[in-house]
Formats: C-alpha cells, sequence, structure tokens
C-alpha cells in the first residue's frame, strides 16, 4: 500500500537507480560472478539502490515526461553501469592475461581448469592469479570504493542527463588497451627469469649434447615458474595495487 501511495517520480528516480546498479551487478568481478546466488545480488541491489535513494530523493532531477523518453533513459543508465563495472573487470583481465603469458612460459599452455566467473576454460596460472588479484581486491577495500564511485557518478553524471560523446568511447578504447601493458607489468619478472632460464639450457644443450634437454627443461622451468611465482608475491601485490589506484582516477575522469 506504501508502494502506491508514492508519487510515480519518485517510483522513477528508485528505478533509475536500480539500473544504473544493476548494470555495475553484471559486469563487475566478484560481484558479477555466476558463482553468487542470483538472490544475493538482487537483494545487494535492491539495499544499495534504497540507501542511494534515500540521499537523492531530495535533489532535483528532470524526470521524463514520455514513455519512449522514460525506456531511453533507462537504457542510458544501464550502460553507465555497464562501464563502471566493465572499466574494474579490465583491470582484472589484466592479472589473467599475465597469468596466461606466465603459464605459456612455464609450459602450462595446456593445462586449463574450468572458471565458472568466466564461463569457459582458463590457465591453471591465469586462475590462481585471478583469485588472488579477488583476495587483494577485498583486502584495500575497493569493494568500499565501488559504493563512492557509484555514489558520486550520481551526482557527477545526473540522471536524465547522461551523453555519450566520442571522447568517452576513445578514453574507453584507451582503458583497453592497457590491459597489454597490465599484463607485462604484473608478469615481467616472472617472464625475465623464465627467459633466462631458457637460454641457460640452450647453453647447456649446446656444451652438454649428451644431455637430453627436452626432458630436463620441462620440470625445470615448472619448478622456477612457481619459485618465481613465490617470489614475485610483493610486486604482484604492488602493481595490482596501483592498477586499482588508477581504476578510481580512470572512472572520474570517464564521469
Amino acid at each position: 500500500m506504501i508502494l502506491f501511495s508514492l508519487p510515480f517520480s519518485k517510483i522513477e528516480l528508485f528505478l533509475f537507480i536500480l539500473v544504473r546498479i544493476s548494470g555495475i551487478f553484471i559486469t563487475t568481478p566478484f560481484l558479477g560472478s555466476r558463482t553468487l546466488p542470483a538472490r544475493t545480488k538482487i537483494g545487494l541491489a535492491l539495499i544499495l539502490s534504497f540507501l542511494i535513494y534515500c540521499r537523492l530523493q531530495d535533489e532535483l532531477f528532470f524526470l521524463p515526461d514520455s514513455l519512449i523518453t522514460f525506456f531511453l533513459i533507462l537504457f542510458k543508465e544501464l550502460i553507465i553501469g555497464f562501464i563502471i563495472g566493465f572499466s574494474l573487470r579490465l583491470v582484472f583481465s589484466g592479472v589473467q592475461l599475465a597469468g596466461q603469458l606466465v603459464g605459456f612460459q612455464m609450459g602450462f599452455a595446456i593445462v586449463n581448469v574450468f572458471d565458472p566467473l568466466a564461463g569457459g576454460q582458463v590457465s591453471i596460472i591465469s586462475r590462481w592469479q585471478f583469485l588472488l588479484a579477488i583476495l587483494i581486491f577485498l583486502s584495500l577495500d575497493v569493494h568500499h570504493i565501488i559504493i563512492y564511485v557509484l555514489m558520486d557518478s550520481f551526482f557527477l553524471v545526473p540522471i536524465c542527463e547522461v551523453n555519450f560523446s566520442q571522447p568517452l568511447f576513445k578514453e574507453i578504447f584507451t582503458m583497453g588497451s592497457s590491459i597489454f601493458t597490465s599484463a607485462i607489468k604484473i608478469g615481467a619478472p616472472i617472464i625475465a627469469i623464465l627467459l633466462f632460464t631458457t637460454v641457460g639450457l640452450g647453453l647447456i644443450a649446446r656444451t652438454v649434447p649428451q644431455i637430453n634437454i627436452f626432458i630436463v627443461a620441462f620440470p625445470v622451468k615448472i619448478a622456477i615458474g612457481l619459485i618465481g611465482l613465490g617470489i614475485s608475491l610483493p610486486a604482484f601485490y604492488y602493481v595490482l595495487r596501483l592498477l586499482l589506484k588508477n581504476w578510481h582516477k580512470e572512472v572520474y575522469s570517464l564521469f
């Protein structure tokens, strides 16, 4: 009864907030995971929408006066949520790409596991680094930063005032190209170690031809790669923290 007694403008405002938050829950890593129950996602989206609605209900918004404009604004709000979540997913895509590069150098090119988050086969090193990145993500309270970014988005990009321009898409493409840079930064120490290992094995094969270097190389590269993963954990944490910090700034530049 309380719902039907509310003015339609307030219901519209709540729907716009809910749609923007739903876009984030669809594309954001961890929150958009297929392993997270749908009821949990819906419940969290409704709770966040209600809290933000209580903050914004006294603000002035120019709400649509026609049905076509209403659905057009809903679509724009969903795209805004997609952009916020997609920009964060790019960071984790760089982590996964780094894991694939390292796994390929270690000889794990065909050692794949099923990833329920991605819905397909991924490298075992990529999967391990992704789970480690999620733990770092939670330890740095980035999920709290997402809520702050989401709240600020309604002031920086008000409802019904969303405009998609060419510089916006250019910035998104630039962020997408940074996946490869991030992957190199994360995997550089281990890739360098494995490269020197390959060179050393090649020198051994030339100086001592009696050694079957192909059989020796597999366990050696795996052992050195695993040791390198353990040694480079502080560097992994440092680079990922910088990437998440830069993501915070890049999202505001998108706004």
